[in-house]
């Protein structure tokens, strides 16, 4: 069963990412999570008033904490296990890359 979260638009109902049965890859979610960002970003320079850009800045500051602590839970850890050699590397690339803010 899929449990669903309004956002904003009645129209728009999106299940929580945790629970889509074709995201069988991790990378698939990541890049998911990542255009999803984007958009709500997008969301946020398009909003027609400062109540709708409040709530699209409430939106993407949860999708981010939530991806940002997937990752670090989930993903940095199996890099650094996993991948050998390099994976220390590459799992501390990444954290610092997430370090600095995109604008897109």
């Amino acid at each position: 069963m899929l449990r669903a979260i309004r956002v904003y638009s009645p129209k728009f109902i999106r299940p929580f990412s945790t629970t889509l049965p074709a995201m069988t890859k991790i990378s698939e979610a990541i890049i998911h999570d990542h255009k999803e960002l984007k958009e709500n970003y997008q969301n946020i320079k398009n909003a027609s008033d400062s109540d709708e850009k409040t709530r699209w800045r409430n939106q993407f500051v949860w999708e981010l904490a939530r991806h940002s602590i997937g990752e670090e839970l989930v993903v940095y850890p199996a890099m650094e296990k996993h991948i050998k050699p390099g994976g220390k590397d590459m799992a501390e690339k990444d954290r610092q890359e997430h370090q600095v803010v995109h604008r897109w």
